[in-house]
């Protein structure tokens, strides 16, 4: 733990926190925790946010995500990300559970093969149409649509499961897939969710 008692408020304290926080990331930021620390770990809603931006994404001009008109090289780019990520997930966090710990993970999949597909794509499709219709407009500029991409990807459990199976440091207990349909306007959103697979 860090205090800096410098000052109440202001830029002397934030420069001298941002340094601190630059320096622990340059050491050690992979890691969260000290070995065999933890007994359950639970992560929600996280693991789907990739590191950074896959490389070689220069083909996927127009495009901030996964589109239907994006190449099957910006579709590899993506899910070898995840991959990469992923599996460092699952190495930093083996090295801080304790023998025979737990960990619990709850994140957005997709029930498609296909990453294109319009439960993946629709809504990132609507927002780059409105960037282009904004770039018609002069309000936006073609050079920053092109090298916007979002960093995240929705796995399929499939890509999960092998994942983890080639890991080979966690067994896979128990796998839920839940279809949520959600209305922004239905206060019972929450109450909508259907299992619709048990693995």
């Amino acid at each position: 733990m860090i205090a800096d008692l410098g000052c109440s408020s202001g830029m002397n304290t934030l420069l001298l926190a941002s340094n601190l926080i630059k320096t622990i990331h340059e050491i050690l930021y992979e890691r969260l925790f000290p070995d065999e620390s933890l007994r359950l770990i639970h992560s929600s809603y996280s693991v789907h946010w990739l590191y950074q931006v896959p490389e070689g994404l220069e083909s996927n001009k127009q495009n901030i995500y996964i589109a239907k008109t994006s190449l099957l090289d910006v579709l590899q780019a993506y899910g070898n990300q995840f991959q990469t990520d992923f599996t460092k997930f699952l190495q930093l966090r083996l090295e801080e559970l304790v023998h025979d710990g737990r960990m619990v993970i709850t994140f957005r999949c997709r029930s498609s093969l296909d990453p294109t597909n319009d439960e993946c794509s629709t809504l990132w499709e609507l927002l780059t149409m409105s960037l282009l219709e904004m770039l018609k407009e002069g309000l936006v500029r073609e050079s920053y649509i092109n090298s916007f991409n979002l960093p995240f990807y929705f796995p399929h459990g499939d890509e999960l499961r092998r994942i983890i199976e080639e890991h080979r440091s966690f067994s896979l207990d128990d796998m839920d897939i839940f279809e949520v349909s959600w209305d922004p306007h239905d206060i019972e959103c929450n109450n909508r969710g259907k299992k619709q697979l048990n693995r």
